[in-house]
């Protein structure tokens, strides 16, 4: 159970967006909203969201829940921020003109493959992700195990 809180946890940090951090960052510019929509919007997003339970699914503990979190997440995203935050994003992170260029990429025919290939080139990530993951957990256990008796003794 402790695994699927974590999960959960995880996916709510993400599903949550940064809007705390994103808010700061000033007004959107249509071009910032334009280039959330062009690289397929909420729809991308929740794609993403979903590669990586997908990589939490693998776990046995967490595999029975995984409809439940897959139907939560699509709930969630139905009432997030993420297209005013992630536009606000772009909008701070790039000029106008560095949007307008990268928009006009996006609307060529290899900038649209790239849109395009998007979702999968997200899950193919995260599957190597998983399998980086995999191969290493001992290593994770072993440091998360340390990292627990160096505490240990340190409150005594």
């Amino acid at each position: 159970m402790r695994i699927l809180r974590n999960v959960v946890a995880v996916v709510s940090m993400a599903a949550a967006g940064t809007g705390t951090f994103v808010a700061e960052q000033g007004p959107t510019s249509p071009q910032g909203r334009e280039l959330y929509k062009t690289l397929g919007g909420d729809r991308l997003m929740l794609q993403s969201l979903e590669a990586i339970l997908s990589i939490a699914g693998r776990d046995p503990k967490v595999a029975p829940y995984e409809g439940v979190i897959r139907a939560w997440l699509e709930n969630s995203m139905s009432t997030s921020h993420f297209e005013d935050d992630m536009s606000r994003y772009y909008s701070a992170t790039f000029t106008d003109k560095e949007l307008k260029d990268i928009l006009a990429f996006l609307k060529t025919p290899t900038g649209q493959k790239l849109v395009n290939q998007l979702p999968g080139v997200i899950q193919h990530g995260a599957n190597l992700s998983g399998v980086m993951m995999e191969q290493n957990r001992a290593n994770l256990e072993q440091a998360m195990g340390k990292r627990r008796s160096d505490s240990g003794r340190t409150r005594r």
